[in-house]
């Protein structure tokens, strides 16, 4: 996968990774380098997360899933949030609440906790093209077998607007993940960093964005 981005005044210089997802709770995100080691590793499981720097031989692990994505990407999201906002669910075990149609192409369905998806017509399968769940609206594009190879988050109420892009390739799901995925395995030479001190530098933000023209 490859995102890029901005929040804020904080701009998201294009990252490829790659990501594991698992319910309930478990995710493992790899920021790829152009060659050597990863530039990051970020595991959580549903009881802790931690972040591991193996090019600075340091490990944060102090901050949970959430404020860690945020900082390496600028939603504010658990691995549950991650599996369905990938997957066009939106919500894990969303529930149809009602319907209603827009011409003969649209569809939107409310879903429980405030989600609402849009189903668009192609071809002879519906496709979810866009959603919604509270401040954020999520576009979905590039279809491949029904799932989505594209997608826009953006966060339209907050003070701190977000706009990331991700791009999905060499989807598998429903494959059987090996649990060793999700456990972190830090080196002995590895020294902890306090989350506080660490995140004011980022792995994956652009210094050399200031204006609303570089986005």
């Amino acid at each position: 996968m490859m995102f890029r981005g901005y929040t804020g005044q904080r701009s998201f210089r294009r990252t490829r990774a790659r990501a594991a997802v698992k319910r309930p709770g478990f995710l493992r995100l790899e920021g790829m380098a152009p060659f050597g080691a990863p530039a990051f590793i970020l595991i959580a499981t549903p009881d802790d997360a931690t972040l591991l720097l193996p090019r600075e031989r340091q490990v944060v692990r102090d901050a949970s899933a959430s404020d860690l994505l945020y900082f390496l990407s600028g939603l504010s999201l658990e691995p549950d949030d991650v599996h369905a906002l990938l997957t066009g669910c939106v919500i894990q075990d969303g529930v149809s609440l009602s319907a209603r149609a827009y011409g003969d192409d649209w569809v939107a369905i409310d879903l429980n906790g405030g989600a609402t998806v849009y189903s668009r017509r192609s071809g002879i399968t519906p496709v979810i093209s866009i959603s919604t769940l509270g401040d954020l609206v999520v576009e979905y594009s590039e279809h491949v077998r029904g799932l989505p190879r594209k997608l826009r988050i953006q966060t339209v109420t907050a003070s701190s607007p977000t706009d990331l892009t991700i791009e999905l390739s060499q989807v598998n799901v429903n494959i059987e993940i090996n649990p060793e995925a999700f456990e972190a395995s830090v080196p002995a030479t590895f020294s902890s960093v306090a989350f506080d001190d660490f995140k004011l530098q980022s792995l994956t933000e652009d210094r050399s964005f200031a204006t609303d023209a570089g986005r």
